[in-house]
């Protein structure tokens, strides 16, 4: 991502405020980007600037009294090299009608007429917006150019603010239908879901689907992008039958717009054959895993990041099948893959290694999995944080490993952790989800309390705290169940305020429920089990007629 690439036979370039702020202030994220275009005013390209980049990158030592920081702006603008251009009568009339033209900001109007005047070949800044100007080559820092490039690399603490702030020029310089808005949406859910922070991403994703929609009609590749994007944060949940007609769509568009054998319809399929994988439907992934892999071969060569995603989804459907052979060397593939081209410490890298740790694993290797599932552990923690719901699967991951070689007290400590990680997650969905949501997601669990349970149930007469830790987990996630169903009655009954006739009724299936509830949890008792099977029975009917 070399700006100063994009500047070769460009003898006059115009510097709008942004770049002169991150070169003087050394911004972090931007200055390896600007350096070298600074390095370059003083050999072969001439730097022109306004009162308005003057102006702007004065105000903030100004407010804040920082003498040197403000004279530093000073020196570098007023070098014998730099052509000030002053805001006469006549620029002032260009830059309306530059304005008028390209729906532009004013003080954005007014540098691109100053840049104009002056026959600059370039503008300089961080505002993609201004790329719609068509009489200068705009050489845009981009903002959500950066963000997508921090983002590949699993840089999301980097990423958001950009994110963000892009998606807030957008709004600001267009109106908030606009494609470009719609983007700008669609990334900033993308990152959300990445950490894990689904109640911030389904918002995005539905507004950004929503504008593509109304904007760009039904069939449009960007809509089956949206509709993927948005499947694939419910399956992450999972919420599959959501996903599922989700996919269904996005796949159908693709081929119908792309053709059959574009990459991106590879990415739909993979989609779709991991959802039919959870669901056990082995048969129909493992032709669409086939037909992906194929796809992505020819279309994108034997070494991009979407091939390596196809070989590890069709490892893991033979390793589902127990065909551990097939699924070796595809998983090792993908591996290599993925560290060769996205770096050793992505997200992407550390799923891969789990996904390779959990196939010795299954085959009794421990010596071949332990060092690969810590590995991948420490990566997710350094790129994702600790509260991540991937660190509680990959927590839980090595806890399986030590039960599995006897390492009882390592089992304990991982699985306390991961549950943990996992409690704070259902925490966040259930102060925010719907009750559908929220039932999906703690379907996702299932696995880690299970086997809680059953550490528990083995272990209650040497080790006390494995039964504990099992037993809180059980009462926190009953609790979030019931607190869930209060608020739930609680809502309908307020809403039923003015129905009193549909409020009774309601309130008569709710006491038939509690008395069948009470009913089978107390048992039969000392009463004849035919007495206790006839009240059972005989109250379900009654919340059946209840119910119709």
């Amino acid at each position: 991502m070399n700006i100063s690439d994009g500047l070769d036979g460009v003898s006059r370039l115009f510097i709008d405020t942004a770049p002169v702020i991150y070169f003087v202030e050394r911004n972090p994220h931007f200055v390896n980007l600007v350096d070298p275009i600074f390095e370059r005013l003083e050999i072969d390209i001439t730097p022109v600037i306004s009162p308005i980049t003057l102006a702007e990158c004065l105000i903030h030592p100004i407010r804040l009294g920082l003498i040197d920081l403000e004279q530093a702006f000073v020196d570098v603008m007023q070098q014998e090299e730099v052509i000030f251009v002053d805001v006469n009568s006549y620029v002032a009339r260009e830059a309306a009608r530059i304005r008028v033209h390209y729906n532009l900001q004013l003080p954005d109007a007014l540098q691109v007429t100053a840049a104009l005047i002056t026959e600059c070949q370039a503008f300089l800044t961080n505002d993609d917006a201004l790329k719609r100007v068509r009489e200068l080559r705009v050489v845009a820092s981009s903002l959500n150019n950066l963000a997508l490039l921090y983002n590949s690399q699993g840089n999301y603490a980097k990423a958001e603010p950009l994110y963000v702030r892009s998606l807030a020029i957008w709004e600001k310089v267009l109106n908030s239908e606009h494609p470009d808005v719609a983007t700008s949406l669609n990334n900033l859910a993308g990152l959300y879901e990445s950490l894990g922070n689904y109640a911030k991403a389904e918002p995005l994703y539905l507004r950004s689907l929503a504008i593509r929609e109304k904007v760009l009609g039904s069939e449009h590749p960007d809509v089956a992008t949206s509709l993927n994007n948005l499947a694939g944060l419910y399956d992450s949940q999972g919420n599959y039958a959501k996903a599922e007609p989700l996919y269904l769509r996005s796949l159908a568009i693709k081929e119908k717009v792309l053709g059959s054998e574009h990459p991106s319809v590879a990415t739909s399929l993979n989609n779709l054959t991991k959802l039919y994988s959870k669901q056990g439907n082995y048969a129909k992934a493992e032709s669409l895993y086939l037909r992906a892999l194929a796809i992505d071969e020819k279309a994108l060569g034997s070494e991009h990041p979407d091939m390596a995603t196809s070989l590890n989804n069709l490892a893991l459907l033979y390793e589902e099948q127990g065909n551990y052979a097939k699924a070796e060397p595809l998983l090792v593939r993908s591996l290599a893959i993925y560290e060769k081209v996205l770096g050793s410490e992505h997200p992407s890298v550390a799923s891969s290694l789990n996904n390779l740790a959990g196939l010795y694993e299954e085959q009794g290797n421990y010596a071949k999995a332990e060092p690969l599932l810590v590995r991948s552990l420490a990566i997710f923690e350094k790129v994702l944080g600790k509260e991540h719901p991937l660190m509680a699967a990959s927590l839980n991951n090595l806890a399986g490993l030590y039960w599995s070689k006897g390492d009882i007290n390592s089992t304990n400590d991982f699985l306390t952790r991961g549950l943990a990680v996992e409690e704070k997650n259902l925490q966040l969905i259930y102060s925010v989800g719907s009750e559908q949501r929220k039932q999906n997601y703690a379907q996702t669990f299932t696995g880690s309390t299970d086997f809680a349970v059953s550490l528990a149930l083995q272990q209650s007469a040497k080790n006390p705290t494995l039964a504990k830790l099992a037993l809180t987990t059980l009462l926190r996630r009953k609790g979030r169940v019931l607190n869930a169903m209060t608020d739930t009655v609680q809502i309908l009954r307020t809403q039923l305020e003015d129905k009193p006739e549909t409020k009774k009724l309601f309130d008569d299936w709710l006491n038939v429920q509690q008395r069948l509830a009470n009913l089978v949890y107390r048992g039969a008792g000392e009463q004849k089990f035919e007495i206790y099977r006839q009240q059972i029975k005989e109250l379900e009917a009654e919340k059946e007629k209840l119910s119709s």
